[in-house]
């Protein structure tokens, strides 16, 4: 027995000791879930992929998922999904570009595409100038989750090893955990108009112009203001004008305020279904001026957050 216990000491002594790597999730205020990444010891991380499932909230667009830890520099699924991006940049490790980002579909390869979303992965890979390896070794915050549209006080956010991209990979990892959830306290929602309107994806297109989330720009109002006793008077007509029957790129700015219905009517963004609007309230009494319906397209869903007026 004095001879063996010595031996097993050397043995234990020669071994490399292991580290831990752990995922966790917690509520950074503002609707926003932080992911962090915790490594002890040794580790090197080169790839992380996390399964994020969000429940009575969601994620409503790419943009949302923000400080991406620095030393993940290769989106894998976005340079699956558009395979010339690569050859674009300077060299294969140089931090995404223009509309790249690291959203996954957790069902497959390549970005989500279906959005808003509840359930989604977030896909890092680590390289080096020369397209080695690249790895993380040290602790902090892998990504930033901006929650949107919350059904009530709080979500919760659950996060996993996801299967289909390997979880976690990297050397002398140790013990690794990854699941975590936390729940996510829930605020005035950040953008006023939801993005499950129809019109959502030409908001955005538009730079989400105040003016759209009036409550009354969908019967005429652009600028937001009364003019003396009316809600809809020469100012708008004004801005209406300037944008009437004009090209997208000839709008000037403000005048998208004008389009009323938030849709094309033919190649015009401001047209003739927005020249009624304005005749059917022009110069009328403020109260009797309806506010515009949250619920746009009248399916049961509310199209609007809130109004900014």
């Amino acid at each position: 027995m004095r001879k063996v216990l010595p031996f097993l000491l050397v043995i234990a002594l020669a071994m490399p000791a292991l580290a831990d790597v752990a995922v966790t999730v917690s509520d950074a205020g503002g609707g926003v879930a932080e992911v962090a990444l915790a490594i002890s010891g040794g580790a090197v991380v080169r790839g992380a992929a996390i399964k994020v499932t969000v429940t009575d909230a969601e994620l409503a667009a790419v943009a949302d998922v923000t400080d991406v830890m620095a030393g993940f520099n290769t989106y894998i699924d976005y340079y699956y999904t558009n395979t010339g991006f690569l050859a674009a940049l300077p060299d294969e490790t140089a931090l995404p570009g223009s509309g790249a980002h690291c959203v996954a579909n957790p069902d497959e390869a390549g970005v989500l595409t279906a959005l808003p979303a509840t359930v989604f992965s977030i896909s890092l890979g680590a390289l080096d100038n020369t397209g080695g390896q690249g790895g993380v070794t040290a602790s902090g915050t892998l990504c930033k989750i901006q929650l949107s549209n919350f059904a009530g006080s709080s979500a919760s956010v659950c996060v996993e090893a996801d299967a289909l991209r390997g979880g976690i990979v990297g050397d002398n990892l140790g013990t690794v955990s990854t699941d975590d959830c936390a729940d996510i306290a829930g605020s005035m929602p950040p953008e006023c108009v939801a993005a499950t309107a129809p019109f959502y994806a030409d908001w955005v297109a538009w730079g989400k112009p105040d003016c759209w989330c009036y409550q009354k720009n969908c019967r005429g109002d652009a600028d937001g203001i009364n003019s003396g006793p009316f809600r809809v008077a020469n100012p708008d007509l004004v801005i209406f004008l300037s944008a009437f029957n004009k090209m997208d790129a000839a709008i000037p700015a403000g005048g998208i305020c004008a389009d009323f219905d938030h849709k094309k009517s033919g190649p015009f963004r401001v047209a003739n279904p927005d020249l009624t609007t304005l005749l059917t309230y022009f110069n009328k009494m403020d109260a009797t001026v309806p506010v515009c319906p949250m619920d746009w397209d009248g399916n049961g869903v509310n199209d609007y957050n809130f109004w900014t007026n």
